[in-house]
């Protein structure tokens, strides 16, 4: 934690030393001095909002009696969604006036590591504060998704929501025939026979395969027991669920995985009422880092899409390491 802590530090000073530098241009073409004015204003209020998180208020007039709202959305990895995750959940350790959480779980899953770090964290919330903790399913919860939710005292889901995908998948890619066809050889020097395992150039062995199951398998074990204990189910009964099928939010109530078809407003409602809180503050954080991230992904837009652009994108994505993942649709 004290890594990633350092690391948003420079990312701020980063971002501090970005903006004025742009607007530093800016002044420099201005020879008013009251639009010089507006422009320092405008840099020091944004660089107020983006290194300090503001609370942004859902519903509710009550600050005594809070709902934290924490979405997790897209694939859930290492990332700074990931970072956002765990500190905002942080608070809720620390704040007294948070009576109860919510998640709001769009996403088709990730690393299993991500995963099980934020499903550790609610449960610590719950361990530690004795707060009801609900989930709230919009269009996917699926894999990891799922794995974070089972977490929950309560799940919520919608008719269309894609849930379930208890599953572990691990991914490769294998060019021998492309390197064949192109007289191309991939030669590694190792100190065991194992150690390329599943390298990209070279033929997947049976006892490749071996590990990479046994290693796939001792994460879906994992993965059962989690939900086992989340949703008070035998092993035996979550296997027959969890052959990797999608359920949607119906089947997924019928089968147990989900306990109830509702929404965030449903979910707002019954904490309010279960927990006889008076006119609630339900609130989310609000990072506007998020929007400089969504600035620059703009610029991908632009980018040359040719055959050989698409193909160096496709090489260098596979030189990444293979990853265990609870994932829906890799």
């Amino acid at each position: 934690m004290e890594e990633n802590k350092n690391r948003n530090i420079k990312k701020r000073i980063a971002f501090a030393f970005f903006v004025i530098i742009v607007f530093a241009s800016i002044l420099g073409e201005k020879n008013e001095e009251s639009k010089n004015e507006d422009a320092k204003n405008w840099i020091y209020d944004n660089l107020d909002s983006y290194i300090n998180s503001k609370e942004n208020v859902i519903s509710g007039t009550n600050p005594s009696q809070k709902i934290l709202v924490v979405d997790v959305k897209g694939t859930i990895a290492s990332n700074s969604n990931y970072e956002d995750f765990m500190k905002y959940t942080k608070n809720a350790l620390n704040d007294d006036r948070i009576k109860a959480l919510i998640l709001r779980v769009d996403s088709p899953g990730g690393t299993v590591y991500a995963s099980e770090q934020i499903s550790k964290r609610i449960k610590k919330i719950k361990k530690a504060r004795n707060i009801p903790v609900y989930t709230v399913m919009e269009s996917m919860a699926a894999s990891g998704g799922y794995y974070i939710s089972a977490a929950t005292d309560k799940i919520f889901a919608s008719n269309e929501t894609w849930t379930g995908s208890i599953g572990v998948i691990m991914s490769t890619y294998n060019f021998k025939g492309l390197f064949e066809k192109y007289g191309i050889k991939q030669v590694n020097f190792t100190s065991g026979k194992l150690k390329d395992m599943l390298a990209s150039g070279k033929e997947i062995s049976k006892e490749d395969e071996e590990v990479a199951l046994s290693l796939v398998n001792s994460a879906y074990e994992r993965f059962v027991k989690v939900v086992s204990e989340g949703r008070n189910m035998s092993e035996k009964d979550v296997k027959k669920l969890a052959d990797g099928r999608i359920y949607d939010g119906s089947q997924a109530v019928k089968n147990g995985l989900v306990d109830e078809i509702g929404d965030f407003d449903d979910a707002v409602n019954e904490l309010t009422e279960s927990l006889n809180l008076v006119d609630p503050t339900v609130f989310e954080y609000s990072n506007p880092s998020n929007y400089l991230t969504d600035l620059f992904s703009k610029v991908g837009e632009f980018k040359n899409n040719s055959e050989l652009s698409i193909l160096n994108n496709f090489f260098e994505k596979s030189k990444k390491s293979p990853q265990i993942m609870y994932y829906y649709g890799e």
